[in-house]
This record gives structure tokens, C-alpha cells and sequence, in this order.
């Protein structure tokens, strides 16, 4: 008998898991914030496995975990003999009865490779007015009228509906659920579905939810499209829900949410998330949604509110709409209090305006937080710039205006442990960078994106500008990691030069070594992936000094190159 023949069922059985779904126990746990990590590939495992021969296919049939991951992508697309495409679902009618009633991990990625943004997409209304109606598959076979610059998805809304109608009578076993797609009329068809039976039924498994329209371009329109896709979004009530009192039984496990470009029913969804008894969130994610369907500042307070829990925060495009703020950008929204978020520690913000920014950093009270990400996410085309100078200002003192030096007991750092800092394409001058890089004593890894890197090398230098007694003060003082991405590789050399200089000089003022320096070069060629340069500090270098540097209170003989 050979060797695999001879191993317990056992422990093939576990050997059969690791290769479909890795190490469950890291990949899908209470302080994960991802779904367990399979595609296409892996979920064949079980299939090939079984094929070996007689032995190995008994333990696969007699193991129900090793079939409970199930990827829908439009691989499974295939032509008939008439040259018609259809869906071939066969493998998933096999795993749903060999899964027996485990818990289920669903993934439909329904994007198109060959999709662009600049496609108009189609405008689904009617099907959607008949979807209890007997006609609804017949009024699918028959192909919409589109125009010439219409898109119409290769993954339809009749193969959505086809999987999604497959899937509904296992609600009750769904673990974690994530579906994404490129235009709304496929996504709208899938929770158009999905949201009777989980209003009326619940999902007691369900753990991760994961619905993302992969445009993030639509957020920029402050009217949501298709229009006549908007309303009856997931979670919105109907005769057949189940009384507001008994809500909490419809997502009771439900511990990481992620909606990108899809919006949901929000005033019901904070009622559900407060009604929760022993599980709250530990994820958020909120991107990319257009003005008129995003939260009010009461539901996104009551969201977060209700979110007590949270480890990770990430906005994006997205959060409470704000109207009613004054010239002075403060917010007068003074009813609503601060929201106690004592276990956040990772938080990301991608901010459209200086609005929706303040109000989000406004309402938080998260001072364990541990990883900021700031990113710009303004539409490329504005003609004008959005100076960030007051939000730093708000992040290192307290407050949304010009820095001013105050003394120390006048200051509150709205993160200050904040240990890992990632900035994406904020603009404003180097004065604003330092005073924030000032703020930030335990910073040890700063990762710099797309951004200016004159005015952002400008500001690590030691200078007097935050102190009421001229002396001179190393912004993030225990700093050992810098990153500077998309970098033009003409730039690099000097990149390198003048790190050089701004560390020894920092490290003449206290600061601790910068052990790591890399930088990732902007591809010119598409190449696959950017070129990451790990540059060593030790090595001497030119300089050439620069007698236009701002009055920071820098050392003068500062020396660098034109970035």
C-alpha cells in the first residue's frame, strides 16, 4: 500500500482542508477582517481530490467542510451548440448537497475584465416590478434594448438571478456572503432577491457581508445611477419583515460589513446592529456612495454608535451627508455627541470634500487608534486643489483651522498612539505637515503616496515651529520605516540623497535610526508591478543646497534637491 493510502482518514481529511481552504483558524476568525481566502482554483481541490481513486474520494465525499466554498465567477460562462451563452451551475447544485448543512462561504465575482468606466450603463427598471411574477425568466431571455454605447454585462442579471435563486434556500447555512460587479442592474437584481427572505427569514450564520459595485467613479454624481435602480435598497422593509422588536434576530452573527457603491436601508440597518445582544461589528467599510444615498448624520451616528466594538474603520467616498455648515467650515451639528469608539485601531478616511471629513473625525472618539490611512479622493479633474492644511490641523491639535503655537495643555491629538501613518495624495504645504509629523510621537512607519515630496521630506526636518520657546523639536521622533510610492524614477536617486541627509540630521536632534527606506516607482511601461528599491542610507551622497526653504526654523544648510 502506498504511503497516502495509508494515512488516518483523519488526517488526510485536514491535509484536503489546508489545500482548499488554508488555515481556516487565521483566515476566517473574530479578529479577521477577510472572508476565508479561495478562488477558482482552490474550490476545485475537492473534485480533484476525489478523483485519485477510491480512497481519497471516500474521505472527500465523507468530509462536508471540504465542499462549503463556493466561487461564482463568469468562468463559468460557456457556449452551447447554438452559440448561446448560459451559466453552468452544475458544480454548485454539487456542493450545496455535499456541503450538508455547514456553513457556507459564498463568493460571486460577476466583473468583466473587458469592462470600462466610460460605458453607460443599462437602465433595468422593469424586471424588478415583476420579480415575484412567473414572467420574470421569460422577460430576462429576451435581450433589452441597447443602445450603442450601452454596456450589457457578460455576467447577467439572468445568471445573477439564476445563482442568487439557488442559493436563497440555504440562507439559513450562509457564513460569509460577498458579491461584486461593475454595473448596478446585476447587483440590484441579486439584492432585489436576497432581501425578502433575509428580512422575513434572517441569516443567524452570516458573519461577513461584502457587496461592492467596483465603480468608483458613480460617487461623484450627487445623484445615484441608474436612477430607477435606487430605490428598495437591501434591508428595507416590507410586509413580510418581521417586527422591529424581533430584528435582532436577522443578522445576529454579523461581525465585518463592507458596502462599496451599494447602499442599503440605513435606518434599518442601525436598528439591527443596536438590538444586537452579545455580537457587535469589528469591521466597517463604507466607500463610494453618491450624496443622496448615503446615511444622515443621525443614522451614520446611530451606525457607529450601535458599533461599539470596532477594530477597523474605513470611510471612503462616503459617511454621513452634511449640508449645514458655515463659512468657516465648523460643524454645528453640536446635538450630536462624540461616538466612544475605545477598540478602533485601524482607521482609513478617503475624503471628496473638507465636509464629510470634519464631520467623520468630529464624531470619533478613538484613542487607541494605532493605523491612520488619509487619502484624497476628489475627483482628478477639479480645477482646484483641497488644501488638507485643516485637517491635519484638527488630527494634531483639536481643532480645523491655521496651526498656531499653543501650549501643550491646549492640545488634544485626536490619535495619540498612533503608530503607523499612510498619507495617498494629500495636498497642502510643508508648515502643516510638520506641525502634524510634530504631533505624532510614537509614529513609526510613515508611508507616503502619490503626494508632493519636496513639501513632505521638507517637514520631517527638525525645526521650531510648534514650540513657544524657539526651540527645536524632530517631528515623529521614533520614525524607523519610510515608504514612498509612485515615485518617478527619475526621482529616485535624489529621493535617496536627500533621506540621507534628513535622517542624520534628524538623528543630530534625538531621533532614532530610519532603519527601513523604500521606495516603489511609478511604472511607465504598465509593467505588472512597480519597482520597489530598498535604499541604503549608510552610502555618502551630493547635495545641493536650496536657499528657497520656508522659514520653519530649520536648520539653514539644509541641503537637497529639487524633488
Amino acid at each position: 500500500m502506498s504511503y497516502p493510502q495509508s494515512l488516518p482518514v483523519e488526517l488526510l481529511a485536514h491535509i484536503f482542508m489546508l489545500a482548499t481552504h488554508g488555515d481556516e483558524e487565521t483566515s476566517f476568525s473574530p479578529y479577521s477582517v477577510s472572508r476565508p481566502i479561495f478562488n477558482t482554483t482552490s474550490v476545485k481541490v475537492p473534485v480533484t481530490v476525489s478523483c485519485v481513486n477510491r480512497y481519497w474520494r471516500h474521505v472527500a465525499l465523507n468530509t462536508p467542510a471540504l465542499w462549503t466554498s463556493l466561487c461564482i465567477t463568469p468562468e463559468m460562462i460557456v457556449e452551447n451548440d447554438y452559440g448561446r451563452n448560459y451559466l453552468d451551475s452544475s458544480f454548485l447544485d454539487l456542493y450545496l448537497v455535499r456541503s450538508q448543512m455547514y456553513p457556507l462561504d459564498v463568493l460571486i465575482d460577476a466583473r468583466d475584465p473587458t469592462w470600462s468606466f466610460n460605458a453607460t450603463e443599462p437602465e433595468c427598471v422593469l424586471f424588478m416590478l415583476y420579480s415575484y411574477n412567473d414572467d420574470l425568466l421569460s422577460f430576462f431571455s429576451t435581450p433589452f434594448q441597447t443602445g450603442p454605447d450601452v454596456y450589457w454585462p457578460l455576467f447577467s442579471p439572468h445568471f445573477m438571478l439564476d445563482i442568487v435563486s439557488s442559493l436563497i434556500p440555504h440562507i439559513h447555512r450562509w457564513r460569509s456572503l460577498e458579491i461584486l460587479t461593475d454595473v448596478w442592474a446585476t447587483m440590484f437584481v441579486a439584492l432585489s432577491q436576497i432581501n425578502p427572505f433575509l428580512m422575513s427569514r434572517g441569516a443567524p450564520r452570516l458573519e461577513y457581508l461584502a457587496l461592492s459595485r467596483c465603480n468608483e467613479f458613480a460617487s461623484f454624481s450627487p445623484s445615484f445611477y441608474p436612477g430607477t435602480m435606487k430605490d428598495k435598497p437591501l434591508f428595507s422593509p416590507d410586509e413580510y419583515t418581521i417586527p422591529v422588536q424581533y430584528c435582532d434576530s436577522l443578522l445576529p452573527s454579523l461581525r465585518h460589513l463592507k458596502l462599496q457603491g451599494v447602499h442599503v436601508h440605513w435606518s434599518m440597518l442601525s436598528l439591527m446592529l443596536m438590538r444586537q445582544n452579545n455580537v457587535s461589528l469589528v469591521s466597517l467599510e463604507l466607500d463610494y456612495h453618491s450624496r443622496d444615498v448615503r446615511p444622515s448624520l443621525e443614522e451614520f451616528h446611530q451606525i457607529l454608535s450601535s458599533s461599539s466594538q470596532l477594530e477597523t474603520l474605513k470611510i471612503r467616498g462616503s459617511g454621513p451627508v452634511v449640508t449645514d455648515l458655515d463659512d468657516d467650515v465648523t460643524l454645528v451639528h453640536h446635538d450630536c455627541r462624540s461616538i466612544s469608539l475605545p477598540n478602533l485601531k485601524d482607521l482609513t478616511i478617503g475624503y471628496h470634500d473638507m465636509a464629510e471629513c470634519q464631520t467623520i473625525l468630529e464624531l470619533l472618539d478613538a484613542p487607541s487608534t494605532r493605523k491612520l490611512h488619509l487619502e484624497d479622493e476628489t475627483y482628478k479633474a477639479e480645477p482646484e486643489e483641497l488644501d488638507a492644511g485643516p485637517i491635519l490641523s484638527f488630527l494634531a491639535t483639536g481643532e480645523f483651522s491655521d496651526f498656531k503655537q499653543k501650549t501643550p495643555s491646549s492640545v488634544r491629538v485626536a490619535f495619540p498612539g498612533l503608530t503607523s501613518l499612510s498619507l495617498s495624495s494629500v495636498k497642502t504645504g510643508r508648515r502643516s505637515f510638520n506641525a502634524f509629523l510634530s504631533s505624532v510621537k510614537d509614529l513609526r512607519d510613515l508611508s507616503v503616496n502619490s503626494m508632493d515630496l519636496e513639501e513632505i521630506l521638507y517637514a520631517l526636518l527638525p525645526s521650531n515651529f510648534t514650540t513657544l520657546d524657539n526651540s527645536i523639536l524632530c517631528p515623529c521622533p521614533r520614525l524607523e520605516k519610510l515608504t514612498l510610492m509612485n515615485v518617478d524614477p527619475g526621482c529616485t536617486p535624489q529621493c535617496y540623497s536627500a533621506v540621507g541627509y534628513i535622517d542624520g540630521r534628524r538623528r543630530e536632534y534625538g531621533s532614532t535610526f530610519l532603519r527601513d527606506f523604500h521606495v516603489q516607482e511609478v511604472s511607465l511601461e504598465y509593467d505588472d508591478e512597480d519597482l520597489d528599491i530598498d535604499c541604503d542610507l549608510d552610502e555618502g551622497a551630493e547635495f545641493i543646497y536650496n536657499e528657497d526653504v520656508d522659514d520653519l526654523g530649520s536648520d539653514r544648510s539644509f541641503m537637497t534637491v529639487a524633488l
